[in-house]
């Protein structure tokens, strides 16, 4: 991966855009810590999403039920809890 400052990324910006198009990633620094990456396009958009709803509603299922009406539950955590 190579690293580039930002002026160096301005002047060489349609170079290091072919390159990565063409599959490199190229690291942008700003007084030499890095600031942004130049990656394909492609890389972007396989990734995951953050939230995956499809796992949630698996591990929601997967929880045990409590079959008792919900204000008895309330009333039982509000005898062991402060408000």
């Amino acid at each position: 991966m190579e690293k580039v400052n930002i002026a160096e990324a301005r002047r060489r910006l349609k170079e290091l855009v072919d390159r990565a198009a063409g599959g490199e990633t190229i690291l942008i620094a700003r007084d030499g810590a890095p600031a942004a990456r130049l990656m394909p396009a492609n890389d972007v958009a396989q990734k995951k999403p953050y939230f995956d709803a499809e796992l949630a509603r698996k591990r929601l299922e997967a929880l045990p039920m409590d079959s008792r009406p919900q204000q008895e539950i309330i009333d039982e955590r509000k005898k062991f809890e402060r408000f």
